[in-house]
């Protein structure tokens, strides 16, 4: 699954609409990613860099995280139990594999719901 894909999972298991945008930083193109916010304004949503949009989401979905020295686990009765809970090794790194984890989890949650329709 490609990182767009995990982002617009993720985003419709919390109920949040987003839209992608492509640009030009420092010489190099890159495809952004933007949340609607309650108060109607576009602003960008990086949940997998973003340690405030990761809670956020967390939050919402009501995940389950914790940490150990090697890795970062998110859990949510929605998961499958092969993937309860979601773990990201560390990799020097726990903030980034928390991160990752909790969208990792909330796309797969929102799989599960789409899966069961």
């Amino acid at each position: 699954m490609t990182d767009r894909e995990l982002l617009e999972l993720a985003a419709k298991a919390a109920g949040y609409s987003i839209r992608f945008h492509q640009g030009v930083c420092k010489g190099g193109a890159y495809e952004g990613c933007e949340r609607l916010w309650p108060d109607g304004e576009w602003r960008p949503w990086r949940p997998r860099e973003d340690d405030g949009d990761a809670l956020r989401l967390a939050v919402k979905l009501k995940m389950k995280l914790w940490h150990s020295d090697c890795g970062a686990y998110a859990d949510h009765e929605s998961l499958p139990e092969d993937m309860r809970p979601c773990r990201e090794d560390a990799r020097n790194d726990r903030n980034a594999a928390t991160r990752r984890t909790i969208v990792r989890a909330a796309a797969e949650i929102q799989r599960q719901r789409e899966a069961s329709k």
